[in-house]
């Protein structure tokens, strides 16, 4: 769903104002250009992007700053736009590299494409949820977006007012979380004979 990158860019100490604009190494100029880069990025391709962190130095009222770090994800809800992304902003960072001549390197630390969680578990869930439940698509990178790759997966989410995530104003009423967590506990709710077979046998082996 979301590539986080990490981004170090390092170029030349010196003094803020003595030193001459000509020729500057300023890994913070370069990655203020990344980060404008970013934004446009998102529409260009009709995804999103965010720069979630981003430490520079040397402190100092006059240092020009020399080594900058800075960590981005990219999220596209088709694999194809995602990867088409990627690649923008490869170029894009290695040509405001370039610009600034600037030493960059590129970590890129989680990878995962937009997908659907397992068809069976996804029906146990709406089964247990009846009509108080609605079907939507996971499109940011949760721990069950990694398990899904190994293991029968789906989500339940409980309703956020508003849909803010993420944030102070987020809430959820109480009558909303005990649904959401009681969910599990209905009758309806119940594994498919394959997978309740097959988790049967990883008990039996782990005892």
């Amino acid at each position: 769903m979301k590539p986080p990158d990490s981004l170090h860019l390092k170029g030349d100490n010196g003094h803020a104002n003595t030193y001459p604009m000509h020729g500057r190494r300023d890994a913070l100029a370069g990655a203020g250009k990344i980060i404008s880069a970013l934004d446009d990025l998102a529409y260009t391709h009709n995804g999103r992007t965010t720069v979630t962190n981003i430490l520079s130095g040397p402190w100092g009222a006059c240092n020009i700053q020399s080594d900058t770090r800075l960590s981005f994800c990219l999220m596209h809800w088709e694999a194809a736009g995602l990867d088409a992304m990627g690649a923008d902003i490869e170029a894009r960072i290695r040509a405001i590299s370039a610009r600034h001549g600037l030493e960059t390197t590129v970590q890129r630390d989680i990878h995962l494409y937009p997908g659907d969680f397992w068809p069976d578990a996804v029906d146990c869930v709406r089964r247990a949820c009846g009509e108080n439940g609605m079907p939507s698509r996971t499109g940011t990178g949760h721990d069950s977006t990694m398990t899904q790759l190994l293991v029968p997966t789906a989500m339940v989410f409980a309703r956020a007012k508003g849909g803010v995530s993420h944030s102070p104003e987020e809430w959820s009423d109480k009558e909303d979380c005990v649904e959401s967590a009681l969910m599990r506990t209905k009758r309806d709710f119940q594994l498919p004979a394959h997978i309740a077979a097959e988790r049967g046998a990883m008990s039996v082996g782990c005892n």
